[in-house]
């Protein structure tokens, strides 16, 4: 299964992003249970969608949001990754680096997510790959 950042999320489907048309074309070419959502991008995505800031008029209301996403995981190519096994032994290794860098929190733990369940991680974000070697990091966009 391909973990999704929510930056694919975003992308995929708000028609105003810049790259929604091949991020939404990338997702519609996915097969039936390959596409992956986990809690953390979850509330991700709730927060982008509710937020004016990001998507100005086009902000929901929290029900909305949810309900929204709800209808996106009825669909057959989405399900949920569930985050257990060594997420926390691969979260320690990845986030406890002798930096002081504080965007990189939720970056460290979806790639933990990812590479503790032996998926493969889609996001816009290029710099991903360089920062997670061991991580397969799909970019279905490159602008």
């Amino acid at each position: 299964m391909i973990l999704l950042d929510v930056s694919i999320f975003l992308a995929g489907f708000w028609p105003a992003h810049v790259f929604h048309v091949p991020t939404r074309a990338w997702l519609t070419s996915a097969d039936d249970d390959s596409l992956g959502l986990c809690r953390v991008a979850h509330v991700g995505w709730l927060r982008h969608l509710t937020n004016p800031v990001v998507l100005g008029e086009d902000a929901l209301t929290r029900a909305d949001a949810w309900d929204f996403i709800a209808s996106v995981l009825a669909d057959a190519r989405f399900g949920w990754i569930d985050e257990t096994g060594d997420v926390d032994d691969w979260f320690s290794t990845l986030a406890a680096r002798p930096d002081r860098s504080h965007k990189l929190w939720t970056d460290d733990y979806l790639a933990a997510v990812a590479l503790a369940g032996g998926h493969s991680f889609a996001t816009l974000d290029t710099k991903i790959a360089d920062r997670y070697p061991r991580l397969e990091v799909i970019v279905p966009v490159h602008g």
